[in-house]
């Protein structure tokens, strides 16, 4: 399933496509995080931050397609 009808069910409230959206993204946000620390504990406080904006904010998913990115790139401390 592609991303854009992933997020069309994530905004639809299914939590299947949010896992999936999960899944697929957060190792690569991981990776980018640990190029600019070790601290796991940040990295992971930072991405659960991330996806908990990205459900509540789920009816306006729409804006998160090009940001899961680049939402962990703005973070300071990072």
């Amino acid at each position: 399933m592609d991303d854009l009808t992933l997020w069309s069910k994530l905004k639809n409230g299914e939590q299947k496509a949010f896992k999936e959206i999960y899944d697929r993204h957060i190792r690569d946000l991981e990776n980018y995080c640990k190029k600019f620390t070790k601290d796991i504990e940040l990295i992971e406080d930072t991405l659960h931050d991330l996806f908990v904006q990205i459900w509540q904010r789920r009816d306006s998913s729409g804006i998160w397609i090009p940001l899961l990115n680049t939402y962990v790139y703005q973070q300071e401390g990072i």
